[in-house]
């Protein structure tokens, strides 16, 4: 029996110097100097972590072709690596520069465009609205086609990703994006005149929306997971007939509020103490399980599947960390094999891992001291079960 599902694993590429993280947290600034300086937050606590062969600079020779051949072999099929433009501005593009500039790089990739303004928000509440650099999104035809042609040459990479033939492009903040219907109108006849190529354009459902219209414009959705099974219902796109518990409730309404009035709200908060919130495994991945279930009866369009290895971001937020506690490689290859297992009663084609390396969230497939490979040999044992 052959595998029915691409396995791709999102891929941050932040681990390289670069001008603008120099500019704002200090020469020489990568995501390592948090991963290092993480302690735990109470006794059992595994904080922090050294990846297994050690810290590395995604722009040295060999260390892309060197992971994705260990994922590859393990049964991760590409890597969907994070993708940002600010006007023309990419902060964190040497990866992809080094990809696209050397056909030898034995490496199968798609493109997430993570369309958000970088801000202070590691800092603290109100750092969320210091912005560091903000997304706009050109109005003008020319400014837009120098985006849709630098993605063009990804598209028309041999190694890119694709679904049914189309190369795999998504989105990660759908409804952030200003004329959307415009946007992804101009990019897929960009694509289609210049290359012939149509095009696969996936939305990123973070949260619950009032309404999911802006999906009329994709072929697919993914669940941002484990954020959702965290946060949100589960029947993502059912009618909400109840209002939902308060705290979500007052959640949700605090993501509407103006600027100036979030400003406030991030001030008041941090006046008070800084607290770690605690999950559970288990619980967490029963949740993804029964959203995506859900999602599959009731969503609008084709849904992606999605899985987590753990998630626990102390190194970013400190006391503020969410932590799921309770992860195993062995739950980890028990759940996938479940979520594989639903997937084959599916047409999608594609399964996304959340991450590759998210090491400031404690979300990676890559191997560290306490698990070499543990992570890793439990996906490709899930994968043997159900596909042989």
């Amino acid at each position: 029996m052959t595998k029915q599902h691409k396995i791709l694993a999102y891929f941050l590429p932040q681990f390289h110097e670069c001008p603008f993280n120099n500019k704002w947290w200090g020469k020489g600034f990568t995501e390592w100097n948090n991963v290092q300086a993480a302690q735990p937050l109470k006794d059992g606590h595994y904080q922090p972590r050294v990846p297994a062969d050690g810290y590395y600079d995604l722009t040295d020779d060999g260390i892309l072709q060197q992971q994705f051949s260990h994922a590859r072999d393990h049964g991760v099929d590409g890597f969907a690596i994070y993708h940002y433009w600010y006007d023309g501005e990419r902060p964190l593009g040497k990866p992809l520069d080094k990809i696209l500039a050397d056909p030898s790089i034995d490496v199968n990739f798609s493109l997430c465009w993570a369309n958000h303004s970088w801000t202070r928000s590691w800092k603290n509440r109100r750092g969320s609205a210091d912005v560091l650099i903000e997304q706009t999104y050109a109005s003008q035809k020319r400014q837009r086609e120098k985006h849709y042609a630098y993605l063009l040459k990804a598209f028309s990479d041999r190694r890119y990703i694709d679904i049914n033939g189309r190369p795999l492009f998504q989105i990660y903040i759908p409804e952030d994006v200003e004329d959307l219907e415009q946007y992804i109108d101009g990019l897929r006849d960009f694509v289609r005149t210049r290359s012939g190529l149509e095009l696969h354009i996936a939305a990123t459902v973070r949260s619950r929306q009032a309404s999911y219209d802006y999906l009329r414009h994709f072929d697919s959705l993914t669940l941002a997971q484990p954020t959702l099974a965290l946060f949100a219902d589960d029947n993502l796109f059912a009618p909400r007939v109840a209002v939902p518990p308060m705290q979500k409730f007052f959640r949700e309404k605090a993501l509407q509020l103006p600027m100036p009035l979030k400003k406030l709200v991030y001030n008041i908060q941090d006046l008070t103490p800084d607290k770690p919130s605690y999950f559970y495994y288990d619980t967490v991945w029963s949740a993804l399980l029964r959203q995506t279930e859900r999602a599959l009866e009731t969503a609008p369009i084709q849904v992606n599947f999605s899985g987590f290895t753990e998630f626990d971001n102390t190194p970013r937020y400190v006391q503020r960390a969410k932590v799921i506690e309770g992860f195993s490689p062995e739950k980890f290859g028990h759940f996938m094999t479940r979520l594989i297992e639903l997937a084959r009663t599916q047409s999608s084609s594609v399964l996304f891992i959340n991450a590759w390396n998210e090491w400031g969230e404690g979300m990676h497939l890559e191997g560290d001291q306490k698990y070499p490979d543990g992570r890793l040999v439990a996906l490709k044992n899930a994968l043997s079960s159900v596909d042989g």
